[in-house]
């Protein structure tokens, strides 16, 4: 063997004799009381991690665009959800996107679908970053912009191509918690 093979097997063989004595007791075995004598304090031993609640998988809805009730959003201005199934039309891409088809606010009333909102086609419109003569020292610098309000696009704003992102398929069997947020716009 070569002064290479030598230096391998020297680096090497700490960490095999390492994993030999580590492998023989292997951590939480208990004695034959059951105990547990490696000193790691771990609370969930004693709990059948198998008996979670079991929760089916959601069944989404199966009908295609324009067959499906719609469901009433959870809070005032939540994004409405997808009555739809989606399986034919993902993944959604910014430059292959099926969902405009038919929610273009211009292809919307052929189709019967729900426009998208201007406000998925508003881009701010940024003057550049706050002058270090800024009077507000919160203000000047930083990673901060000035926007001067926002100007209609004809195309998706940034990542408002992705719909799924916000908008979420309806499912039929999902048990839903109780929803206490109470929106702002509610007061």
């Amino acid at each position: 063997m070569n002064e290479m093979g030598w230096r391998l097997l020297g680096g090497a063989l700490p960490a095999v004799i390492a994993f030999a004595l580590l492998t023989e007791a292997p951590a939480g075995t208990g004695d034959e009381t059951g105990e547990v004598a490696d000193g790691i304090d771990v609370y969930f031993r004693e709990s059948d991690v198998t008996a979670v609640a079991e929760q089916d998988l959601a069944e989404y809805r199966s009908a295609e665009p324009g067959e499906a009730e719609r469901f009433e959003r959870s809070f005032d201005s939540a994004p409405p959800q997808i009555p739809h199934s989606v399986e034919d039309l993902l993944p959604i891409l910014a430059d292959e996107n099926q969902c405009l088809d038919c929610h273009l606010p211009e292809n919307a009333e052929d189709a019967e679908a729900v426009p998208i909102p201007v406000s998925h086609f508003r881009r701010p419109v940024i003057l550049g970053p706050p002058r270090e003569s800024e009077p507000d020292p919160d203000l000047a610098g930083g990673m901060r912009v000035v926007v001067d309000g926002f100007e209609v696009s004809t195309e998706l704003t940034g990542a408002r191509h992705n719909c799924v992102q916000c908008h979420t398929p309806q499912a039929e069997n999902v048990r839903e918690p109780v929803n206490l947020f109470d929106s702002h716009e509610a007061r």
